[in-house]
């Protein structure tokens, strides 16, 4: 009886041992899962922060390109008003030429009619004096007929 008695104080003290050192295993796997959770925990929070700051250099840099892109659209507007300034101006200097041009081309045209009514009238005063060369030769034959008549 002692001896049952013994390997049932044996057996329970056994069985109490067995179920702690299961507590205490199962303690020890659950610390060490919320280590590996913990320590995933912080790798995940420590990619975040990466990320984070990557976007902010992100939106840094994007902030900067659009800045410069507006500045260059705004410079670029300028020189298209410009641009567009300078042809209208030239534009309207083309009609002014034009109009010069049409002008210098009407006066051309009364030149050259000009220079026609001229040559005409030179030919009729040739003619005319050529006439008054003859009429004055056979008046003063006429009038030297006359002396030698008288």
């Amino acid at each position: 009886d002692v001896m049952k008695q013994r390997v049932e104080t044996l057996k329970a003290d056994y069985t109490k041992r067995f179920e702690d050192y299961k507590a205490s295993y199962s303690l020890e796997q659950e610390s060490e899962g919320m280590s590996r959770l913990k320590l995933n925990l912080s790798n995940k929070e420590a990619d975040n922060t990466k990320l984070r700051k990557r976007i902010e250099q992100i939106e840094k840099s994007t902030s900067l390109k659009l800045q410069n892109a507006e500045e260059r659209l705004l410079k670029i507007r300028g020189e298209l008003k410009s641009a567009s300034d300078e042809a209208s101006n030239l534009k309207e200097e083309k009609k002014e030429t034009q109009n010069e041009l049409d002008s210098l081309r009407n006066l051309m045209d009364i030149a050259e009619e000009s220079v026609g009514e001229l040559k005409l009238l030179k030919e009729e005063n040739e003619k005319l004096n050529d006439s008054l060369k003859l009429q004055n030769e056979e008046d003063s034959h006429d009038m030297g007929n006359q002396f030698t008549n008288d």
